[in-house]
């Protein structure tokens, strides 16, 4: 649903007007190259306001996330926003049907999930982005043309009422609970990651596979993330396999009997990106808004929404646990992604029974 700010990036002449300005994500970087802090965010807000084209952006964040962003970034900047939000496979059709058919009015930003990321890279849909905002954030999150603003962290959770004393390791946790889990259907990224690090310490993949396999015996399926924590809220089941973090830590909030740390680890990060496509027309607002997002913002995010920064500076998962968050590598959902996929529904389908939404 597009938001109600609908307003220009900018209320000056503009390109449009025929005034000449930056029409490159390079050209705009260039433009403010070797300027810091709020000198930078001035220049920035200047070449912002020369265009005077609707700024767009297209999210897969929830709404009330997307309508904090909007609402915060035209605060800081004055710059309105235009807002699209869908889920991550639906914003996606849109971006390729949009851009197969050359349409003028597309996403300045684009923000979604790991997955769909990699796609508009594959398909050339993004400009470089070696903004010094990605300064900071873990490397694992930068690529050259997209840069992780936010993650998803899979994480094991309890209900506090019936876990004492919580495993600490997966091989611990699939033995002493196996049975007795939730388990999420669609977690192949997940358990693929967690068996390739078992490999890489040593277990054999059928050995690691085996474990996952032997835990699934008589366990749930669930087929949502926020069913599945909401479930474990209400005692259904001790424990759930890959709840999302900051879920947890909502219900935890409210006073529900889930908790998640001490961590079982490694914990799996997913992370959603931000990226810029060649069709922006709107390059110094795009650039606005990714270097506000990248910075500061991401404690605001973490604050309001539990949502984990992909920069440890202002804490999250990443500052919490350094050196034990594994990222989904970029294979297993891409040219593996059949084979684990294939796996993961021969490890759950021994559960007992699926609890849909």
């Amino acid at each position: 649903m597009v938001a109600a700010l609908t307003l220009a990036c900018g209320s000056g002449g503009g390109q449009g007007s025929g005034a000449e300005g930056p029409t490159t994500v390079a050209e705009v970087l260039a433009a403010v190259d070797g300027l810091q802090g709020e000198p930078r965010r001035q220049k920035l807000v200047e070449l912002a306001e020369a265009e005077d084209r609707p700024f767009r952006l297209y999210s897969a964040s929830s709404g009330d996330v997307v309508d904090a962003e909007v609402e915060a970034f035209t605060k800081a900047t004055g710059v309105r926003v235009e807002s699209y939000r869908a889920s991550a496979t639906d914003l996606t059709q849109r971006v390729l049907t949009e851009n197969q058919a050359r349409y003028a009015d597309g996403a300045d930003v684009l923000f979604n999930d790991y997955k769909q990321m990699l796609i508009y890279s594959a398909q050339g849909l993004l400009q470089p982005l070696p903004t010094p905002a990605a300064e900071g954030i873990d490397p694992a999150f930068v690529r050259p043309d997209w840069i992780g603003a936010t993650m998803y962290a899979y994480v094991a959770a309890w209900n506090v009422d019936q876990v004492r004393t919580p495993p600490r390791s997966w091989p611990e946790l699939l033995t002493q609970y196996k049975g007795r889990l939730a388990i999420f259907d669609v977690d192949y990224d997940w358990f693929a990651t967690l068996v390739q690090d078992m490999v890489r310490q040593g277990m054999s993949e059928d050995a690691a596979v085996d474990l996952f396999r032997q835990a699934a015996q008589g366990s749930q399926l669930v087929d949502q993330h926020t069913l599945g924590a909401n479930l474990l809220a209400a005692g259904q089941y001790p424990f759930v396999t890959s709840a999302f973090g900051y879920r947890i830590d909502v219900l935890k909030k409210t006073g529900a009997p889930v908790d998640w740390q001490p961590a079982v680890t490694p914990i799996v990060a997913l992370p959603l990106g931000l990226g810029i496509p060649h069709t922006t027309d709107n390059p110094a607002c795009a650039v606005l808004y990714a270097e506000w997002r990248l910075g500061d913002t991401q404690k605001l995010m973490a604050d309001e929404f539990a949502l984990s920064p992909t920069n440890p500076q202002y804490g999250g998962v990443l500052a919490q646990y350094p050196g034990q968050v594994l990222t989904v590598d970029e294979k297993t959902l891409t040219v593996d992604e059949s084979r684990w996929k294939d796996l993961y529904a021969q490890v759950v389908r021994g559960t007992s029974s699926k609890v849909t939404g």
